[in-house]
């Protein structure tokens, strides 16, 4: 293979080995120059751009016009993210990853060469150690039948494809509809560290494209039917096929009007490899892609990810015994495993044409294609290695490990392969459906008929009916609601299943929010005694009900006290107004302090780095030094805004119980004002949690949040979150209680036919069961609790990430992606051609651009009249007391 296109032009991207602080500085500085001589040289904007990673890696960043997205880490040329149009990420980068430059980055699309697994080198090869370099970039517009050819590489090192001379010729080809194909090309070869493992001379170039599918081909019989088929017959087709596009499109646009999500257009993202053996020795090698696919959770039983395709294949299993892998065939065309099922194996003679279809259980399925050079497939599910982590991730792709691969000198080996992504469900089976609103219908509607039914055993109907319709009339109340609330009801399974993944990922939150508890109670307790001790203070004085007769007798000659206790005036002017406000204000301070936080440890979560370790390490120590230090002024400003809402709330219910029609028309409004305080105080402690500001200045923050992300939220399927949480916190509980009582029983019948006397009476049972289902309820309550908070702080990390166009979790973006919201309304501005080339963006904030618009009205006229109007509104903006607006930076220009 002869130098890349810019021979000796090419630069290098600086090297990282053991760096002291200073050369990590001057490392840091170095990556930047890199990445601004790729975009200078190779960038194509709106396409292709190069920007600092994790660790300052420079990385290179792919955007297809249909809104998919990939980025590719330049550092072992590993393909690190790969995300759908709404920002739904496909690949899963492993924990650990240091980006320091000298270990391989895991997860992703792996490069493996010169070996494929375990073996006598580095595992899955050293390529993925190099610092590889760029040596083209482009974007073409394909040619109809011609979309292969152009894409592999050719034996002389380029790929012919035109590159644009300029920014214009791309803007019209976006204008015109073109696909556009942003193609990136990287450029290694032999390296000095490995020189002792591997003394052969190599050349690498790697390619990556992301594109859409190719549009689908019609078969020779289709093609016959059509040349030969009559004008009435083709104007029928015609027809047949307008009709099924406008049903599409009619049912895309119901789909959009009740909230769901349209199909979008499959994603496809191209791998070549090309390796020349630049050297006087032949060599042989075994190589792969190692793609890191995103699954669902498979922690829980019924959980799998499907596999199709693969049927009389056969299998390398090198799960047992990596030395001596077993050989078997794959007899049924589905493959299954779970979580606990670990996979090492490699599927042999998967030859170019053939497609492997992955159905990982998210909202997309994958087919994998090997188009040339790669002949097998791997399938890796480490659950041993990392137990946690692989309930959320699968290695399938292309490899070449069972035929090895010998180059000769001069030689040139090419392997292609696509996978492309559909978005698509794959179908459960009834028994794998996971609904918990299942649980409240069920539990009710069958307790109740088991209630009918024990009247056949002969159980008294007094006992029986009121039980049986009490079950009844509430299980149909939650189909109903149920039944109503469909289409929201996956919604918040989802929501709440990730919320309970986040606290298995945080396991102090919950032990730390126990002990806050705890900590309310006992500094509520000195209050309560004093509020005891002030109580007593007072004096014995004449019942007034004596009317001053010396006979302990009313005006009715009924016998009363003699004397009442009084007491004294301080205490009903202390002890009935601020002692309990004291009281409540303690305990929702600490329930402020509570949700503080777990708001902060969730954030550290959130945002940390992909791949960190220990990423929630510490974590809410920090967030209780944060709130018992600076921020608590804020967490108790907090408590008495929601305890001064608390009485409102009271005032409102007294005032509906008693003030007639006036007082029921005041008292929805107050209610309601409450009630947005308190929600609003809610998140502005989220808030304040995420960014140290303090309660007013957090609370506008998250007024604006709110607003531009959860206005329809809170309509659908946000709110029947906490109401699954509280009937299923109510049926288990007194499920537990009935449980309790009903062991208790049979454990008294025993003793009872066995002949030991008990003292149990049925009422004793009945009380036993009461008291454990209470106790079971306060748990589930406080478990609940948490769970709601712990989603509340995703929903505002989301909204963040939402806001900046951002994915840092993406099983959270997967979660809130069912969740109706306001689209974001793009901001108006104006894009700036530099007189060196370059583009700027630039918009204001609503108000200045309003008054911008204004003041720059009178410029688009002429006359001295209009001249001297203008400038007398530019004035306030100019001297500062407005801003001035892009749109008027240009019409003034």
């Amino acid at each position: 293979m002869p130098p890349p296109r810019g021979g000796a032009d090419v630069v290098q991207p600086p090297s990282s080995s053991s760096l002291s602080p200073e050369e990590a500085a001057a490392q840091w500085e170095a990556n930047q120059e890199y990445i601004a001589h790729c975009n200078d040289t190779y960038g194509v904007p709106g396409l292709i751009e190069f920007a600092a990673g994790y660790g300052g890696l420079p990385k290179a960043v792919l955007q297809h016009p249909s809104g998919a997205r990939a980025e590719l880490y330049l550092h072992g040329s590993t393909v690190t993210s790969w995300r759908h149009a709404d920002g739904r990420e496909m690949l899963h980068l492993r924990q650990g990853n240091t980006f320091d430059g000298r270990e391989p980055i895991s997860g992703g699309i792996q490069l493996c060469w010169p070996q494929y697994g375990s073996g006598p080198l580095q595992r899955h090869g050293f390529l993925q150690n190099l610092h590889w370099s760029v040596v083209e970039t482009a974007w073409r517009q394909p040619d109809d039948g011609q979309q292969g050819e152009q894409l592999r590489p050719g034996p002389e090192g380029g790929i012919a494809v035109e590159r644009p001379e300029d920014i214009k010729g791309l803007e019209q080809a976006v204008a015109e509809g073109h696909d556009l194909r942003p193609i990136i090309s990287l450029y290694a070869d032999t390296d000095s560290d490995w020189a002792e493992q591997w003394p052969f001379q190599f050349e690498a170039l790697y390619t990556v494209c992301l594109m859409a599918p190719d549009p689908p081909t019609l078969s020779d019989l289709e093609m016959v039917k059509r040349a030969h088929e009559s004008p009435e017959e083709r104007q029928q087709r015609e027809e047949q096929e307008a009709a099924a596009a406008a049903a599409a499109a009619r049912a895309a646009e119901l789909a959009a009007l009740e909230g769901e999500f349209p199909p979008m257009q499959p994603s496809v993202l191209r791998c070549v490899l090309q390796i020349h053996n630049s050297g006087d020795e032949p060599f042989t090698f075994t190589t792969g892609l190692r793609s890191h696919f995103v699954t669902r959770d498979m922690q829980s039983h019924g959980k799998y990810v499907n596999m199709l395709g693969l049927r009389g294949k056969y299998i390398m299993d090198y799960s047992q015994d990596p030395l001596n892998p077993g050989l078997t065939m794959q007899e049924p065309d589905l493959v299954r495993f779970g979580q606990l099922e670990p996979m090492d194996s490699v599927y042999l003679d998967c030859d170019p044409g053939g497609q492997v279809l992955l159905c990982p259980g998210t909202p997309a399925h994958f087919s994998i294609e090997n188009k040339e050079g790669f002949c097998d497939i791997g399938v890796q599910h480490p659950t041993t290695v990392a137990p946690r982590e692989s309930r959320h991730f699968v290695c399938v792709g292309p490899a070449r490990v069972v035929r090895k691969v010998t180059l000769q000198p001069g030689e040139v080996w090419v392997g292609d392969a696509s996978f492309t992504a559909h978005d698509e469900y794959w179908p459960l089976a009834p028994w794998e459906v996971e609904d918990p609103s299942l649980v409240p219908v069920a539990l009710p509607l069958a307790g109740g008929a088991a209630c009918l039914l024990s009247l056949l055993a002969g159980a008294r109907p007094d006992d029986v009916v009121p039980a049986a319709i009490s079950l009844l009339v509430f299980g149909f109340t939650c189909l109903a609601i149920c039944w109503t609330a469909r289409k929201q009801v996956p919604a918040a399974v989802r929501l709440l299943r990730m919320s309970a993944d986040c606290m298995a990922a945080n396991p102090a939150l919950t032990r730390v929010a126990v002990a806050l508890c705890v900590a309310a109670l006992a500094a509520v307790a000195p209050l309560l005694w004093f509020f005891d001790g002030t109580m007593r203070s007072g004096s014995l004085v004449a019942n007034p009900s004596r009317l001053g007769s010396p006979a302990c007798r009313d005006s009715d000659g009924k016998p009363v006290p003699c004397c009442e206790f009084m007491p004294d005036g301080w205490v009903v002017a202390y002890a009935i107004i601020p002692l309990p406000f004291l009281i409540l204000w303690t305990l929702t301070a600490a329930a402020q302090a509570r949700k503080f936080v777990i708001s902060g440890a969730v954030t550290q979560w959130y945002f940390a780095p992909a791949g960190a370790e220990g990423a929630t390490k510490g974590t809410t120590l920090r967030s209780l030094r944060h709130a018992f230090g600076p921020q608590i002024g804020t967490l108790c400003y907090a408590g008495a805004v929601t305890v001064v809402a608390q009485y409102v709330t009271a005032l409102a219910d007294s005032l509906r119980r008693r003030g007639g029609l006036l007082g029921c028309l005041l008292a929805h409004p107050l209610h309601w004002a409450a009630a947005a305080v308190q929600e609003l105080t809610k998140f502005a402690v989220i808030v304040s949690a995420i960014t140290g500001e303090s309660l007013r200045d957090s609370g506008r923050r998250s007024l604006d949040l709110l607003r531009r992300n959860a206005l329809e939220a809170f309509t659908s399927a946000y709110w029947l979150a906490p109401w699954t949480v509280c009937l299923t916190a109510l049926l288990f509980s007194a499920g537990w209680g009935a449980l309790a009582a009903a062991a208790t029983g049979l454990l008294k019948a025993a003793l009872e036919l066995g002949g030991s006397h008990t003292q149990l009476t049925w009422n004793a049972l009945w009380a036993f069961g009461g008291l454990s289902a209470g106790s079971c309820l306060v748990v589930c309550c406080f478990l609940g609790s948490v769970l709601l908070e712990v989603l509340d702080a995703c929903f505002v990390c989301w909204a963040l990430d939402r806001d900046s166009s951002a994915v840092s979790k993406p099983e959270v973006h997967s979660a809130f992606e069912a969740v109706p919201v306001q689209p974001l309304q793009p901001a108006t501005g104006v894009a700036v051609q530099q007189p060196g080339g370059g583009l700027a963006y630039g918009a204001a904030p609503a108000r200045a651009a309003a008054a911008g618009a204004r003041a720059a009205a009178p410029l688009a006229a002429s006359g001295p009249a209009r001249d001297e109007e203008a400038a007398q509104q530019l004035r306030p903006l100019l001297s500062g007391a407005g801003e001035l607006s892009p749109a008027l930076e240009l019409s003034a220009a």
